[in-house]
């Protein structure tokens, strides 16, 4: 009677401690789409008032328009507890949207370095990227759907892929 109580109390904690660890985790997600959600305003924010976007990220912390603290991920174990010299520790990684393109729902604008971001799919969960489109939109992807969307975005700014602004599909299509 002792024996089966110990090993319930023990699967309890477990449950408990794993049920902890997945609102650590969820929390951190939710962290880290809201940080690439807020580069996104501040993106457009210079972009009004500068009448082009910016060239980097730091820009827009040497401005106050975001803290640094909204350059990181996470996830990312490898935040800088100070500011290094040369610019900020970011862990994102920006690349400059076109003026012709700003709004558009294919392009990538800035995502993850590393697929820090805990995501579920059906009954599993698998580490994904946090990724904000020129839409505003942030989206955490699986590795191949990440690949997919890149290889669209490369697509789309060569000229190659209609500019057109409409939702794009990264998941398997029904």
């Amino acid at each position: 009677m002792l024996g089966s109580a110990v090993v319930l109390l023990g699967l309890s904690a477990l449950s408990a401690r794993w049920q902890c660890s997945q609102m650590r985790q969820i929390s951190s997600a939710m962290m880290t789409q809201g940080n690439l959600r807020g580069i996104g305003r501040a993106l457009n924010e210079y972009r009004s008032d500068h009448g082009q976007a910016t060239d980097v990220l730091d820009r827009l912390v040497a401005l106050n328009i975001i803290r640094p603290r909204n350059l990181f991920s996470m996830g990312d174990v490898n935040i800088p507890t100070f500011d290094p010299p040369g610019g900020y520790y970011s862990s994102f990684v920006y690349d400059k949207c076109p003026a012709h393109l700003s709004g558009n729902s294919r392009v990538v604008v800035a995502y993850e370095l590393e697929c820090w971001t805990l995501m579920k799919t059906g009954l599993f969960a698998e580490y994904g990227r946090c990724v904000l489109f020129a839409d505003g939109r942030v989206e955490v992807l699986s590795e191949d759907a990440f690949a997919a969307a890149m290889r669209l975005d490369a697509k789309v700014r060569s000229g190659e892929f209609p500019t057109a602004t409409m939702p794009v599909t990264t998941g398997p299509s029904d």
